[in-house]
């Protein structure tokens, strides 16, 4: 039986040769057979295309000039032609069998939208400095959810993304209209959240093993693009409103994220406020 393909948007932008060729081998390297990788070199710091061409990549697309994330991510996907789609970074790395493992959630459940599995931290040099469990479960609580519980709600989105170890429909993309180009730095968190209207988000146990290696530097996006988990993500859960006004949870993180604004913190401030009697 052919598996269905499994299409994987690398955008470039920062160049480190020796993390860029770990993301790029990681791929390749999946035991999952049917893939493919799309590469976007978006006005990538180094001239990456004889790195394209050593690893025989196929599919490889050159924006104009820095176009950012968001829109790298679409133009990779409109080129996609598999049934599932993800997505990896120029600094980070997918884990042996991260492809498979996902894909194999979706077989006899034709519900799920979107697998999601658990990754680990890593610092410049690659070594491990934590493993994104206990933060998911801890926004689950806050969410009103069972950790245990492989369904993710829809109110879990609001808190953060769904991580960096992840495969989705690709109707999922397309339903969402891609990912929202004008708000570079929040491009994830939105998607999730619109996806999370209607798809259904799977979570693997908390008690398997990490899927993907998510690095911690300096450079990264989430450390260099200001205001990216603050105004934009408020913008965001304010847009939510027209679809969601009475749920108790966007109103409770519209709150928590205005208390970070203006104070530092928030969650606690705004339980107490919500919380119920």
């Amino acid at each position: 039986m052919t598996l269905p393909l499994i299409s994987v948007v690398l955008p470039v932008r920062y160049v480190h040769e020796a993390w860029l060729r770990k993301s790029i081998e990681s791929v390749l390297q999946q035991d999952y057979p049917n893939k493919e990788l799309i590469v976007v070199n978006d006005d990538a710091t180094q001239d990456i295309d004889p790195l394209i061409r050593e690893y025989g990549i196929h599919k490889y697309i050159k924006n104009d000039r820095n176009r950012k994330l968001p829109y790298s991510l679409n133009r990779g996907f409109e080129k996609a032609e598999g049934a599932f789609h993800t997505w990896t970074s120029a600094d980070n790395y997918m884990l042996p069998g991260m492809l498979s493992r996902l894909y194999r959630e979706f077989l006899g459940n034709p519900s799920i939208d979107i697998a999601v599995g658990r990754y680990l931290l890593i610092d410049d040099a690659g070594n491990v400095i934590g493993e994104r469990v206990k933060s998911l479960d801890d926004f689950l609580r806050k969410a009103g959810a069972d950790p245990l519980n492989p369904t993710i709600p829809r109110r879990y989105c609001y808190y953060g993304t769904i991580g960096a170890a992840f495969l989705y429909r690709a109707g999922v993309w397309t339903r969402n209209g891609g990912y929202d180009e004008t708000i570079h730095g929040a491009e994830d968190y939105k998607f999730w959240i619109v996806a999370s209207r209607c798809a259904h988000i799977e979570l693997l146990s908390n008690r398997e093993a990490p899927l993907y290696a998510y690095r911690l530097h300096g450079e990264s996006m989430s450390t260099t693009v200001r205001n990216c988990f603050t105004h934009m993500r408020l913008n965001v859960l304010l847009g939510e409103l027209r679809y969601s006004w009475n749920d108790r949870y966007l109103w409770i993180n519209i709150a928590r994220i205005i208390m970070i604004i203006l104070y530092g913190h928030g969650h606690d401030v705004v339980k107490s406020l919500f919380s119920r009697k």
